[in-house]
């Protein structure tokens, strides 16, 4: 198919296409670009592959004579970084498409790209809402201050602060979500209702057309998982179901009873379904239907990863033009409480005070100590069913706490809380927990019952 105009590169894949951008022939390695090879002759090049520049990821509508350069191309067998040659000979387009090696690197520079402008879309809406979480804040903080001798309304705006501050802490960890998606971090009890919410608002930022999404569950149910790895399963699974929408359409989340020790939460969509031959390899790295490559198919990947490392599973049945319906399988976890002592340090003596009502309040007998050193020796003096440090101290680090308990033998159990760091920032295995100020009763409970039944 003139390949005299491609000298020294027949071993690659070659396509001649006519005025109107019909193939007419193929050659070559074409079985590394295409699923089907004998029915891509009369096919729009258009409609069998899509170009993308290979730095921002923009999509190429258009190819010009004479250009040779690496792009990303995106057809149904496979996406790939390929060197691209195009000829224009009158009525005739010859195109060369060569592989190269970094395939793979390239699609996730592009899911990097794509990821950051993500971010910073993310950041600006999360920005909008603090402002006006904070004026909500300071508004009933200052009634209440302000009414004299009203109990029921003084209690009413304290309440509205308190409700207004749990937002913007939500708000903050989907920010840290995105920070630290896919590191490693220490299971934690959470509700899985409230992981499902959040990964549909995630979603939500992005979806561009007129697609609902319903979720359904019937009273609560507690996990006992990484949230922010929770969090990616749901949210790839859910954003690959809008992307299989063209227009209009629905998505519907339910989650069903517990099946032999498993809590399975189904998710079914209206979009186009797939082919068998698609389903086979949804579960593959870089694999991707969707022209946009948005994701370059790895979510569903992701989301398969996670599942199965913590013994659960993710089943997908669809049709062409059927929609899909994916289960989600999650190990269950049966919550028992247990109460003993507390070693509290905190250098913060508002925060130590309060903390520790709070844990006496739940039950637990607390001994406080406001630095390192005096933390060190009552770890010397006395022994404890659970450690909460704080990160940062006077005289040293929570870290440091933790260490010395350890390199003396002390094997109790250590929580970690801060402000302004995640727990992926410290070393893996030296802490059983994390807690990010400000911090609730509810979240200190769930927290130590969590590594108390370790």
């Amino acid at each position: 198919m003139g390949s005299n105009h491609f000298k020294g590169l027949s071993e690659e894949c070659f396509l001649q296409l006519d005025d109107k951008g019909a193939v007419v022939e193929v050659s070559g390695a074409v079985e590394v670009f295409f699923e089907d090879c004998s029915h891509l002759v009369g096919k729009k090049m258009t409609d069998i592959a899509d170009f993308f520049d290979y730095q921002t990821g923009a999509k190429i509508y258009s190819l010009s004579n004479e250009e040779n350069s690496v792009v990303s191309i995106s057809t149904e067998k496979t996406a790939l970084t390929v060197q691209l040659k195009v000829r224009i000979d009158g009525a005739q387009t010859y195109i060369l498409l060569k592989k190269l090696d970094f395939a793979e690197k390239a699609i996730v520079r592009k899911c990097e790209y794509e990821n950051k402008k993500d971010f910073l879309d993310v950041l600006g809406k999360l920005s909008h809402d603090f402002n006006n979480l904070l004026g909500v804040i300071m508004g009933h903080a200052e009634l209440a201050n302000y009414i004299k001798g009203n109990e029921e309304s003084k209690t009413n705006h304290i309440n509205q602060v308190l409700a207004s501050a749990t937002k913007i802490k939500n708000l903050l960890k989907q920010v840290l979500v995105y920070r630290h998606h896919l590191d490693e971090k220490p299971k934690e009890l959470c509700d899985l209702k409230t992981i499902i919410d959040m990964s549909v608002s995630d979603v939500r930022q992005f979806t561009d057309g007129p697609v609902s999404i319903k979720v359904k569950q019937s009273g609560s149910i507690t996990i006992k998982q990484s949230m922010s790895k929770m969090i990616d399963v749901f949210r790839n699974v859910i954003k690959n179901a809008v992307e299989s929408i063209d227009r209009e359409g629905e998505i519907f989340i339910e989650v069903d009873n517990t099946v032999k020790g498993f809590h399975k939460v189904i998710i079914k969509d209206t979009g186009i379904g797939m082919s068998v031959k698609t389903k086979d390899k949804v579960f593959e790295p870089f694999f991707s239907t969707h022209s946009r490559m948005k994701s370059a198919g790895v979510g569903l990947s992701i989301a398969k990863g996670v599942l199965d490392s913590i013994g659960g599973a993710i089943e997908i049945s669809s049709e062409l033009e059927k929609g899909t319906e994916v289960h989600i399988f999650i190990p269950e976890y049966k919550a028992q409480k247990q109460k003993g002592k507390v070693l509290l340090v905190d250098d913060e003596q508002m925060i130590l005070e309060v903390t520790g009502e709070m844990l006496e309040s739940l039950g637990y007998q607390v001994v406080r100590c406001e630095d390192l050193k005096h933390g060190e020796k009552a770890l010397s003096n006395d022994l404890f069913d659970i450690l909460l440090v704080d990160h940062h101290l006077n005289d040293g680090t929570g870290l440091d706490l933790i260490s010395y308990a350890r390199s003396n033998g002390i094997k109790t159990p250590a929580i970690l809380s801060c402000g302004h760091h995640q727990e992926s920032d410290f070393e893996e295995g030296r802490i059983d927990g994390f807690l990010m100020k400000p911090t609730s009763m509810k979240e200190i409970e769930t927290m130590f019952n969590s590594v108390l039944l370790d």
